[in-house]
């Protein structure tokens, strides 16, 4: 076997004896080169480059390709069921609260407004500038001063974080919203078998029996051995790894996948109907065992 670049890293081999060694201590693959295929990689720079320079340097060329490179990307707080989750108010009325942001990394910073949100009823002033939710996540400006590029909303976690267009705040911001608390109800689910004789890009979901709630329906299925997914962000728009719309009058969705799904696998569907919840709520400073309390 020959290689056509050195060795950049130094291999110990096993001592010479009669038939085969008693323990291998290094291990030579072969790999076949596929014209048909690409790859491309990222190095950070070793030198600073200008405008006009025709060569770059960099710390190097090389890069794993067999085995494949992996990360590892630890998950927290995740569901081991169905994932999508709708947000239910816990009160009638809006509550005001004053918060600082911190600042996180670069140009983002982040305040929490101690509750969960409600989509689509929070209102924050800051920095001279009023914000207002999507329900999408987004905050979007309103009227006043705008010196932020991003805003955004976790509404499960009351999370808000912002970008500023330069530098970072450390401001004391005033938000007004709705309280609510994430569910998840109970989940139906459906399946679509893919076979050579469907496989394909688009596909349509026919929910009209039991019409999804907004912002529950999750779309997954399996390209190249890796599991993907397709959300609705509550607006009759599905956003991931493809793309879609959903009308929740009638139950029906279109989907354009991002990828051809894999042979022999399924596209999966989960959602939560539009049919009432049943919800206790529970409150007060203490409760007593000899007179319990029947609150709903």
């Amino acid at each position: 076997m020959e290689i056509s670049a050195p060795l950049v890293t130094t291999f110990i081999g096993a001592q010479p004896v009669p038939g085969e060694p008693e323990e291998e201590t290094s291990s030579i693959y072969g790999t076949q080169i596929a014209d048909t295929s690409r790859y491309y990689g990222i190095q950070p720079l070793s030198a600073n480059v200008t405008a006009g320079d025709l060569t770059v340097k960099s710390k190097t060329v090389y890069a794993p390709l067999v085995p494949s490179a992996k990360v590892e990307s630890p998950l927290l707080d995740q569901y081991g069921g169905y994932t999508g989750k709708t947000m239910v108010a816990t009160a009638g009325s809006t509550r005001s609260v004053s918060c600082r942001f911190v600042h996180i990394t670069g140009n983002q910073s982040r305040t929490y407004v101690q509750r969960g949100v409600l989509p689509k009823t929070l209102s924050l002033s800051l920095d001279g500038g009023t914000f207002e939710d999507d329900g999408a996540g987004n905050l979007l400006h309103k009227s006043g001063t705008n010196n932020y590029s991003k805003l955004t909303v976790d509404y499960d976690l009351g999370e808000i974080n912002v970008w500023r267009a330069s530098s970072y705040t450390t401001a004391t911001a005033n938000a007004t919203y709705q309280p609510a608390v994430a569910i998840t109800g109970a989940a139906i689910s459906g399946a679509i078998p893919i076979t050579n004789q469907n496989r394909g890009f688009n596909y349509t979901l026919n929910m009209a029996e039991a019409k999804p709630r907004p912002g529950t329906l999750v779309v997954s299925y399996i390209a190249l051995g890796k599991w993907q997914d397709i959300r609705d962000t509550g607006t009759g728009q599905l956003t991931g790894s493809g793309s879609g719309t959903i009308i929740f009058a009638t139950g029906s969705a279109a989907i354009t996948l991002d990828a051809l799904p894999d042979p022999d696998s399924a596209i999966v569907f989960s959602y939560v109907a539009q049919n009432d919840d049943e919800v206790t709520i529970y409150g007060g400073p203490h409760c007593q065992d000899s007179k319990p309390a029947n609150l709903s």
